[in-house]
């Protein structure tokens, strides 16, 4: 939805609709003061403290940390995404750690970041319920926008991204730019995927269950099958270490980030 469109009654109603889901059974924190009035963008600007700015060069994400009743970081984010003053709401589960078998409490931060996800998809679900604009719209979009020239390819490009509508969408346009793609959402299933296929490229999300992006870039490096596939890495996280991606990929994205980007990107990894 192009940011013109979202108004504050909007606004407010994704950040009551978070809270709702998120602090169900718990204390919520204090209401944000949204004022009753103005255009959306005026808010997000006037809000900078709290709503501000994030991501790559070229996207605009304006995000608000909320948390949860069992955890503090979570956010809620309108960004956007891959098109053009194309806005959605989406759940920032701030929870992008690298975790390691033998690190304290690891097994208890893998079940919160399970139920953070989990959490997420059902904040979500309860805005599409609301008609407020959230990644499945964006599947929709896609099908519509130009991509420009086609390319003159055969080239297969894997797409690993537990965002279910951002892969679909993903792989809309890169198959409409005239690319083959195949398509999977976590590390284990991009696994099995490549014992029946040897891909040009393959787009994979920082952060997935049944393992993430490094882990399965590691899994990659070590087997002679799949050494020399180049691997493009896109993340949320601000915190993740870039001297180990930029050994283990060979290009690196921040989300949210515009379709011209990505396609540049693509062209340069498959010459």
């Amino acid at each position: 939805m192009k940011l013109e469109r979202i108004t504050v009654p909007m606004l407010r109603q994704a950040i009551d609709s978070f809270i709702d889901v998120a602090y169900e059974g718990g204390d919520p924190p204090k209401a944000v003061d949204l004022p009753e009035g103005g255009s959306a963008d005026v808010v997000l600007e006037e809000y900078l403290d709290s709503m501000g700015a994030e991501g790559g060069a070229a996207s605009r994400r304006y995000v608000i940390r909320l948390g949860s009743k069992s955890y503090p970081f979570m956010k809620l984010a309108l960004e956007e995404y891959l098109l053009e003053d194309q806005f959605f709401f989406m759940v920032d589960t701030h929870d992008q750690m690298e975790l390691k078998p033998g690190m304290p409490d690891y097994e208890a931060w893998n079940e919160l970041k399970r139920a953070n996800r989990e959490l997420k998809l059902d904040i979500e679900r309860r805005w599409a319920e609301q008609a407020l604009p959230t990644l499945a719209d964006l599947e929709k979009i896609t099908a519509e926008v130009s991509v420009g020239d086609p390319v003159e390819t055969s080239h297969e490009i894997l797409i690993v991204d537990d965002e279910v509508p951002l892969a679909v969408s993903l792989a809309k346009l890169l198959e409409r730019k005239g690319y083959r793609v195949r398509m999977t959402h976590d590390g284990r299933a991009a696994l099995e995927a490549l014992e029946s296929c040897r891909p040009d490229l393959i787009v994979m999300d920082y952060e997935m269950p049944r393992l993430d992006g490094i882990e399965l870039c590691t899994l990659l490096r070590k087997s002679k099958e799949t050494v020399d596939i180049p691997v493009l890495l896109a993340t949320t996280s601000s915190t993740v270490d870039l001297q180990e991606v930029m050994r283990l990929a060979n290009g690196f994205l921040v989300k949210p980030y515009q379709k011209d980007i990505l396609f540049d990107c693509i062209r340069h990894l498959t010459r």
